[in-house]
């Protein structure tokens, strides 16, 4: 089973776009708001094409409810649960600048540090990598 999708921060605007695609569902979603999560959080192991070859454990909410904008400008709000909402919850936090590693322990963290910095030496932008 085969799953994309990505989220595009759209810098100089005001405006947010993300899409996501999975198994029988693309979607589009422009300026999201995630407006509700579940207290349930579930632990899944996650990748990222931003972090190729790093896959770690990252607890999420369950369930989320989002309001968003379609490519046609549409609004809707939608509640999703399972794996569309892990799936949106990812691409959402590239939207804010988050990555996946972001949401790790502490510890988990310093432990994949060496990993971090093989990807991005230099780190992002030109800032320098993880400490």
């Amino acid at each position: 089973m085969r799953r994309k999708g990505w989220g595009l921060p759209l810098l100089k605007s005001a405006s947010r776009c993300g899409c996501s695609s999975w198994i029988l569902r693309r979607s589009v979603f422009v300026n999201p708001e995630i407006t509700e999560e579940s207290d349930e959080e579930v632990l899944m192991n996650e990748g990222c094409l931003s972090l190729p070859g790093l896959h770690e454990d990252v607890y999420r909410p369950e369930k989320i409810r989002i309001r968003y904008f379609d490519e046609r400008f549409q609004e809707h709000e939608e509640v999703l649960e399972g794996w569309p909402a892990r799936a949106v919850q990812h691409e959402y936090d590239h939207i804010e600048g988050i990555v996946f590693t972001d949401r790790l322990a502490p510890l988990r963290k310093t432990l994949v540090r060496n990993k971090l910095n093989a990807i991005a030496p230099e780190g992002p932008y030109g800032i320098p990598a993880v400490g």
